[in-house]
């Protein structure tokens, strides 16, 4: 009984973190969306058409990280990488 308790509550704090990260990348894309619109309309399609160019780079590369870190080492490295990559973001972030 005690594995089944541990079982239901990962799974219902899986679910609630997929949603926290949902809202997140939601709440990404609608402010970089904004400040593009914030623009004059002559840089609004490129810099619109750029963005999402970037934005699906970058989660196709991110997959493609993810998957090969999960099949080289595991949960492990995948959980590393998946702390090391926001971790550097957030110390360039900070040297700005």
């Amino acid at each position: 009984m005690k594995t089944m308790t541990f079982g239901c509550s990962a799974l219902a704090f899986l679910v609630v973190a997929a949603i926290v990260l949902d809202f997140g990348v939601q709440a990404n894309v609608v402010l970089g969306f904004r400040a593009i619109f914030s623009l004059g309309a002559e840089f609004r399609g490129r810099l619109n058409g750029l963005y999402m160019a970037t934005f699906f780079a970058a989660g196709a590369a991110g997959s493609a990280i993810g998957g090969w870190a999960f099949a080289q080492g595991g949960w492990s490295l995948a959980s590393w990488i998946g702390f090391a990559l926001p971790a550097a973001a957030l110390l360039y972030f900070a040297t700005e």
